[in-house]
């Protein structure tokens, strides 16, 4: 039900983001530990650029479309549209965002030892998402 208003949110206003829910680790956040967390990935499908959202983030855009949907359908001629602002559906393209994580062991540092390293920095799922290179 809930997928489902969102979906018909986004076909009314002819907005260009899809959302899938996950799972993320702790790690997956950039956390030594902890439990855990609901995140939202939401795509933009015209600069295929994504973001991870919180459960709190997304509740608040959430809201947010249902109100800008209740405009639409009362006056679809009407002002409905928001400023980028305002609008639940627009993501800056230069806010950061956490793409991954990489394991680095920096005990070597400490005796002033040289090195070079090349690691891979991983997403949520595991996958490569790129390279980090390090040297002293």
């Amino acid at each position: 039900m809930r997928v489902y208003l969102n979906l018909t949110i986004r076909t009314c206003v002819r907005m260009r983001l899809t959302n899938s829910f996950m799972m993320a680790t702790s790690q997956a956040r950039g956390l030594k530990e902890g439990r855990p967390e609901t995140r939202v990935k939401v795509r933009d499908m015209e600069t295929n650029s994504s973001w991870m959202w919180s459960r709190n983030r997304f509740l608040n855009r959430k809201f947010a479309m249902q109100e800008m949907y209740q405009d639409y359908t009362n006056d679809p001629d009407g002002q409905w549209d928001r400023t980028e602002d305002m609008d639940p559906f627009h993501e800056p393209l230069d806010s950061d965002e956490h793409i991954g994580f990489v394991n680095v062991y920096l005990a070597s540092l400490g005796y002033l030892i040289e090195i070079e390293e090349q690691l891979t920095l991983r997403d949520y799922r595991g996958v490569e998402q790129g390279e980090c290179r390090m040297w002293q």
